[in-house]
């Protein structure tokens, strides 16, 4: 049986002592994410964000690392040509919702389901980032935020809210 493709695709991993490769809060999560799928036996492909070619990454790697080219730092272009090279089965997508906003902007992208890992900076959840969290429901996709709060307010404007789940990573939302 072949293995699932996943592509995930956010900022770059924090995974020390092996990958320090961004200090952000996406990149935390990339790091806690990525290591427990390759745990479970997926394919793990990382299209890491805000990442220099010039970066370095630890050989070998149990990861595909997609660096994206200089002129689109973001990977907002290249991950079309990644979908392309490696037809993942499912696209696990971290981030705010203006830059999924884009990334979803490929075809290759939303021809595949995707999962979303994100926090919502405030409430009420306003359009566009309702229709791209409903679209991805309605494709066969799933939503997962950080804390209740999140998952009531993507629910609020979702028709499906068996789609959207609670994720949590270990930290006490109640400070911010």
């Amino acid at each position: 049986m072949e293995q699932v493709k996943v592509l995930i695709v956010g900022d770059a991993p924090y995974m020390p002592p092996d990958y320090v490769l961004g200090t952000t809060g996406f990149a935390v999560i990339t790091g806690k994410v990525a290591p427990a799928l390759l745990e479970a036996g997926y394919n793990v492909h990382i299209l890491p964000r805000c990442l220099s070619i010039s970066a370095r990454v630890k050989e070998p790697s149990p990861y595909t690392f997609w660096i994206p080219p200089q002129n689109d730092p973001d990977g907002f272009g290249h991950v079309s040509y990644v979908c392309d090279m490696i037809s993942p089965d499912v696209i696990l997508l971290i981030g705010d919702p203006g830059s999924i906003d884009f990334f979803r902007k490929s075809v290759q992208v939303r021809r595949v389901p995707n999962v979303y890992f994100g926090s919502l900076e405030g409430t009420p959840l306003h359009r566009p980032y309702s229709d791209t969290m409903n679209e991805i429901v309605w494709t066969g996709g799933r939503v997962a935020m950080f804390t209740q709060e999140q998952r009531d307010e993507v629910v609020r404007k979702s028709e499906m809210p068996e789609r959207v789940s609670v994720v949590g990573l270990g930290t006490d939302h109640a400070n911010f």
